[in-house]
């Protein structure tokens, strides 16, 4: 019998009721495996003996019979692709990580952020802000530190530019136009996972970065609306992993520009405005970070604190790092057709606050809210406001602004902030939740939200946290009498999220000064 013969023998159109279906993700993720390996569909189709329609319908994201088990699981042996890796499992509407795969991304994080050849190339593709790559305890970090000058200090709003579009992108659509290409299969997927973890994976608006100018005066931000999948489908999935792919088999090399080709699109678009990727966000949903550092003093150690911990598998990115809380998206989360109404840095603030360190289920995900201060009258917010507004030195709260960090990786700018509470009762008031005197019948006491990994969940990601040196790290890192870090060598590159030490190296010497300590 000849191999055209048994192709068309093994047609699997006649046999459909033993089909399974195929979402969306895993047709993209076959035909995304099968091009990293080389090959055509006709090879596969060859390789596998079913006939070319058979692999074409296979990695059709618009073909809607269900697939043979048999077809789909011997695609999957002639890729070299363990089949779970590449189905999504709809158990759970959450979609928690497991920790082998939690494991495989953490390693690899680490490997390549502890390594020399990530910031010797950064610092030779990005010249002009080579002397702006954060050293941190003494360590580079991969980040574009821009320090705010003493005058914008007291004026959380003194970055936040214009609002140049008031019509964001469409939230369903990729504008294959405006953006590279090659993000598209990666917005598909995440529009994918949205149907099938809608807990975990949703696509709200953002305020992008259009602008960025640092003059004499002090740094300022412009905006564009955007949308979350369309800024990790075309910064996290294309510009970051590409790079810390290239360098995971080395993470000492030194890159060149040329073989980044999805970074080097972005700059050779760049380039024909004229323009610098460090301070234009064009070509790429820009999403920018509102994230806070909350320096506070205990009483009964008499010692001062921020908070920080290492992420859940619950979150998009990086789990297992260490970052700091609050941290979250500068975005409106209600009105979403007008943004313009929540375009306020410290609105922003205020609903990461509530969201993350009490645990506050309906700042982050309101259900049919119509008014964008629907969460002014919570209590945590009023007693935080009252110490922002007092004028008791010693009761009074401060909330800075101590500057503005780049991402490198990502290409994506984070504002930011400082929260200094000088009063060390405000440690018990909120950790106990001693009743308020305006709110005795709604009280809320700190209560770390699903963003970050619970003392319960602890002991799965055991290993990997002991890997990453955060294992008996507390959710209160301490701060010695100079205000620094009391145990230095706890974080560094290999272990935290980049932005987050341009978060505490800002906030830290922002409080410094507030506090006459240096």
């Amino acid at each position: 019998m000849s191999k055209d013969s048994e192709v068309q023998r093994r047609s699997p159109q006649k046999d459909r009721k033993q089909g399974i279906p195929i979402s969306v993700f895993t047709r993209l993720e076959i035909a995304r495996r099968r091009r990293e390996k080389g090959l055509t569909q006709a090879d596969v189709a060859h390789a596998t003996g079913y006939c070319l329609r058979a692999i074409q319908n296979l990695e059709s994201r618009t073909y809607k019979q269900p697939i043979r088990e048999v077809v789909f699981f011997e695609v999957c042996e002639c890729l070299g692709v363990p089949p779970k890796e590449i189905l999504p499992r709809k158990k759970s509407r959450t979609a928690s990580l497991l920790p082998e795969e939690v494991r495989a991304s953490t390693e690899l994080f680490s490997r390549v952020l502890a390594g020399t050849g990530l910031y010797d190339t950064l610092e030779s593709i990005y010249p002009r802000h080579a002397d702006k790559l954060l050293r941190f305890n003494g360590k580079r970090f991969a980040v574009a530190a821009f320090p705010a000058p003493p005058e914008q200090w007291d004026d959380v709003e003194s970055v936040r530019g214009d609002l140049l579009t008031t019509s964001g992108l469409s939230e369903d659509e990729y504008p294959k136009g405006l953006f590279d290409e090659y993000g598209y299969d990666e917005f598909m997927k995440l529009l994918e996972k949205e149907k099938s973890f809608p807990l975990k994976y949703w696509n709200d608006p953002t305020y992008d970065f259009a602008d960025f100018k640092v003059t004499k005066e002090g740094l300022k931000l412009s905006f564009k609306v955007g949308s979350y999948f369309h800024a990790l489908s075309t910064t996290d999935a294309l510009i970051e992993r590409e790079l810390l792919k290239n360098l995971s088999k080395n993470p000492n090399a030194r890159l060149k520009l040329g073989q980044l080709p999805r970074r080097k699109w972005l700059h050779d678009q760049l380039a024909k405005k004229d323009k610098d990727p460090i301070l234009c966000g064009d070509f790429r949903s820009a999403a920018t970070g509102v994230n806070t550092l909350i320096v506070f003093k205990d009483k009964d150690t008499n010692g001062w604190y921020f908070f920080g911990h290492p992420r859940s598998d619950n979150v998009a990115t990086y789990p297992c790092f260490f970052h700091i809380i609050p941290s979250g998206m500068f975005q409106p989360v209600v009105l979403k057709k007008e943004p313009q109404r929540a375009f306020e840095i410290k609105r922003s603030f205020f609903r990461e606050y509530l969201e993350e360190l009490y645990n506050h289920k309906d700042a982050k995900r309101p259900s049919n809210r119509a008014h964008v201060g629907y969460l002014d009258y919570e209590p945590p917010l009023r007693r935080l406001r009252r110490r922002i507004e007092s004028r008791d030195p010693n009761y009074k709260a401060e909330l800075c602004f101590t500057g503005v960090s780049m991402n490198l990786l990502t290409l994506r700018p984070d504002i930011c902030l400082l929260l200094l509470i000088r009063d060390p009762d405000w440690y018990d008031q909120e950790g106990t939740g001693k009743p308020d005197k305006l709110d005795k019948n709604r009280i809320f006491s700190i209560d770390f939200n699903d963003e970050y990994l619970p003392e319960r969940d602890a002991p799965r990601f055991n290993d990997i946290l002991k890997n990453l040196g955060l294992r008996k790290l507390a959710t209160r890192v301490a701060l010695n009498e100079k205000l620094e870090i009391a145990d230095p060598d706890i974080l560094g590159p290999h272990n935290m999220l980049p932005p987050a030490a341009a978060f505490i190296h800002f906030g830290l010497k922002v409080a410094r000064r507030k506090l006459g300590i240096e």
